[in-house]
């Protein structure tokens, strides 16, 4: 009877709370990706050059990096309603404002601020899911939620989308595993990096990245899981927030070092080869993490 009532319960919560959160990221997703398409038109029209647009582009992730710590800390204050309505708010006129830009200066502020108030938005809805749902269950609705992501991209990623709803992203709530979900998984991505990189066929590079989107997008739900397994409270806050900020610097320093890379050596092979080393680092630190939490108390999370 308990186990009744609490899975028609837990049914209930998904429903009102994952679709919603699924069009907010699929919202969030579009506008990171819009930037690319504006620059079909944009740089003519305020006379951007391909260095200064990257450049723009990439600051955006700086404006989130600083500010996502903080804003996530001030979640936990005030509460995830309040703030992730101040979060979409503040981004949606900043998105606007977008519209305005002059020249270079304006690029660059603009993106950056844009950054500042998407801040926290990501890590605050996986600290709001641990608020409502067990962590036996979270690895199952972070990859409903993060479905929003290809989704948003459904005709360069159908696979993945697919994979994310899939009985996959479920094994791992049902099993109660995380590490070896993410391990193997940073390393189908490193393969596929690999593979592209030593490819030489179009068809071979394109099944290749598809690999490389497959693993990366099985990866992040358990990944995303993991930190509330010994996390709680403001130390849950800081501590998603301060990930996911680290980790979204890689949309910084990841092209530029892709694109030194290829001036070096004259190709991509190197950049590819480079970010599969990152992600055997990746699965690496997964394991020496699953490591240490074994060695601690259970967290609030746990329960």
């Amino acid at each position: 009877m308990r186990n009744d009532l609490q899975a028609r319960t837990m049914r209930r919560v998904s429903l009102r709370i994952v679709p919603f959160i699924m069009l907010l990221y699929f919202v969030a997703f579009i506008d990171r990706v819009n930037i690319g398409f504006a620059a079909l038109t944009m740089n003519k029209d305020l006379a951007l050059s391909p260095s200064v647009f990257g450049f723009g582009a990439g600051i955006f992730f700086w404006g989130y990096f600083l500010f996502e710590v903080p804003s996530n800390v001030v979640l936990d204050k005030v509460g995830a309603r309040l703030w992730i309505a101040r979060v979409m708010i503040t981004w949606g006129l900043v998105s606007g404002a977008m519209a305005l830009v002059q020249g270079q200066t304006g690029f660059y502020v603009l993106r950056f601020l844009l950054g500042a108030a998407e801040a926290g938005f990501f890590p605050g809805i996986i600290l709001y899911l641990s608020y409502w749902f067990p962590a036996r269950q979270r690895a199952t609705v972070t990859a409903l939620f993060m479905a929003a992501a290809p989704l948003s991209t459904i005709l360069g990623s159908p696979l993945s989308a697919a994979l994310l709803e899939m009985h996959g992203s479920w094994h791992s709530d049902r099993t109660n595993e995380r590490t070896w979900h993410v391990v193997i998984a940073c390393l189908v991505a490193a393969t596929g990096h690999a593979l592209a990189g030593s490819s030489s066929g179009v068809a071979a590079v394109v099944a290749a990245l598809v690999l490389v989107n497959v693993g990366i997008s099985a990866a992040k739900p358990p990944l995303w899981s993991m930190p509330t397994l010994f996390l709680a409270g403001p130390a849950a806050a800081s501590g998603i927030a301060t990930i996911n900020s680290i980790g979204n610097l890689g949309g910084f320093v990841g092209p530029d070092m892709i694109g030194w890379i290829k001036e070096q050596t004259g190709s991509f092979e190197g950049g590819l080869y480079f970010v599969a080393a990152l992600l055997l680092l990746s699965a690496t630190l997964t394991l020496l993490l699953a490591r240490s939490i074994r060695h601690q108390p259970a967290a609030a999370g746990a329960h």
